[in-house]
Parts: structure tokens; C-alpha cells; sequence
């Protein structure tokens, strides 16, 4: 694991080379974990972790800092306006609402504050004052297919999913490979409650398990859209998906179990229904015991 670990930073520096982008953040990062150690360095016991010891880390990536020609390249204003959102966004959603509105109060104008303000007025909830921060951002950006995802999550919260299916459509279309806004929009889809709409979410969401396959909650939603479109086995297989890749063995075993009887026989998805029972059966025996 360590020697995955130091291989993991020694392709980052590598990566940063070929970008033409200086290393210096990821130096001084690891500089950062090397002094924490050493200020709890009597609680530390080097055989027992599994990663590299900060200095270890810290010299390792020297030479590469020393030689690399970008070392004193600034971030570009794209990195730095990019990363100022990043850090938003997560402050919006992760710090206590009261701090994150202190963190950036409304007299700060600025993109990110805007952008922090209407994750946190979202959680608050305050969904007027969210949607009007998040409508001035798009104005600004409108090929920024983040701040759809967000228009359509508040009416989705605002229980008008229907008016936040056009700004999915949106952001998927700025984004298409992007799988959270692809489950996004099939949520989205899925709560307007119209049939309809079900071939359009499966659609969604097949595109989505593409690049996440074993996410449990999209193959949940896709059991609800198969739900939807009146077919059972497909639906039992979805949720025998679901239930597999979040470790419930015994409920995949069963809903794998129930959609074989209704599979067309030799068909990909009656393999795939075989492929659950052989897999999770076992396992469901032992979490039975």
C-alpha cells in the first residue's frame, strides 16, 4: 500500500510536468501532513500505517520540484476561480449554515459567495432566497452546467419537479457524460410520477451506470422507473442490483431469484439475474448465520 501511495505522487508531480503546472501545491501540502506528524509524532507508529511518513513524502518529491521548469509558474486565474468554487460549494454544503453565511456574507458579491450561499440557503431551507443566488450565477455562466444541476435540484425541493426537469436537460446537455447529472435528471424524471417519462430516466440512468456502476441508489431509481413502465422483472433485477452493490446479499439473492422467473430464459439479463444468485448466494448464507 505504501509503495502504491509514493507511485500515486510520483504520477501527480508527473501529471502536473505535463500540464505545465507548477508541483509547488503538492509540496507544500505534504510539508503540511510531515509537520502535523511530527507535532503527534510519539502517537505514530511508522509499521502500522499505511501510507508513507509525511517527510518521507517531502523527500521523495524533492528532486522532482527542484528539477521541474514550472516550479515558479503561477496558477492560472481559470485554476484559481475554479478552485475558489470547489471550496464554495463544499463550505455551502458541509459547515454549520449560520457559519458558512459568515463565511461569505451578502455584501460579498464575488462568484463563490454567491455559489456558497445558495448551497447553504438550500440546506436552511430557504429555497427563495437559494434560487435567486443560483439564477444571478447562471446570468453570469450560463454554459456552467453545475449551476443547472442546482436550479433543478431546488424545484425538484420545491416539489415542482417538473420545472426542474428543463434544467437538468440543460446541464446534461453541457455535460453529457457526467453520471450524477444524468441520475439527476432521471430523479427528476422519476418524480413527476408520469410513465412517459420512464424510458427517458432508463435511458438517463443506463448512461449514468456506465461510469458508476455499482452505485446502489441509481439502481434503485432504476427499479422505480421499470416500476413505472409496469415491468416486474426488470424492476426485481434493478433492485437485486441495488441490494448486491450495497452488501445486502440475502434481499439480492431473493429479488435475483424472482426475476429469473420472469426473464425470458438464455436472455442478458437472465444471465445477469444467474450471475447475482451464484454470487450473492453464498454470501447470503453467511449473513443468514
Amino acid at each position: 500500500t505504501r509503495v502504491q501511495e509514493s507511485s500515486a505522487d510520483q504520477i501527480a508531480a508527473r501529471l502536473l510536468l505535463a500540464t505545465h503546472q507548477s508541483p509547488m501545491g503538492l509540496y507544500s501540502t505534504f510539508q503540511r501532513f510531515a509537520q502535523e506528524e511530527a507535532m503527534t509524532s510519539f502517537k505514530v507508529d511508522p509499521f502500522a500505517v499505511d501510507h508513507p511518513m509525511g517527510q518521507d513524502r517531502v523527500s521523495a518529491l524533492q528532486d522532482v520540484v527542484d528539477a521541474s521548469p514550472y516550479k515558479d509558474v503561477p496558477d492560472s486565474p481559470q485554476s484559481v476561480h475554479a478552485f475558489q468554487m470547489v471550496q464554495a460549494k463544499l463550505a455551502g454544503f458541509i459547515l454549520p449554515v449560520n457559519e458558512a453565511l459568515r463565511r461569505y456574507p451578502v455584501s460579498d458579491t464575488s462568484a463563490p459567495a454567491r455559489y456558497a450561499r445558495a448551497m447553504a440557503y438550500m440546506r436552511k431551507p430557504d429555497l427563495q432566497k437559494s434560487l435567486a443566488e443560483i439564477n444571478s450565477l447562471i446570468k453570469d455562466e450560463p454554459n456552467n452546467p453545475y449551476f443547472y444541476e442546482v436550479l433543478g435540484q431546488l424545484h425538484v425541493m420545491m416539489a415542482q419537479p417538473a420545472l426542474g426537469i428543463p434544467a437538468y436537460e440543460t446541464a446534461v446537455k453541457l455535460k453529457p457524460d457526467a453520471p450524477q447529472l444524468r441520475a439527476a435528471l432521471a430523479t427528476a424524471q422519476l418524480a413527476s410520477d408520469n410513465p412517459a417519462l420512464a424510458p427517458a430516466a432508463i435511458a438517463n440512468l443506463k448512461v449514468a451506470l456506465l461510469r458508476e456502476s455499482e452505485d446502489p441508489f441509481t439502481w434503485y431509481e432504476m427499479a422505480q422507473a421499470y416500476s413505472l413502465m409496469k415491468n416486474q422483472p426488470m424492476a426485481d433485477l434493478s433492485t437485486a442490483e441495488s441490494n448486491y452493490n450495497g452488501g445486502n446479499m440475502r434481499q439480492a439473492f431473493v429479488f435475483a431469484s424472482r426475476a429469473r422467473r420472469g426473464l425470458p430464459q438464455g436472455s442478458v439479463d437472465w444471465q445477469r439475474a444467474n450471475d447475482i444468485i451464484g454470487a450473492a448466494g453464498p454470501q447470503a448464507a453467511q449473513q443468514g448465520r
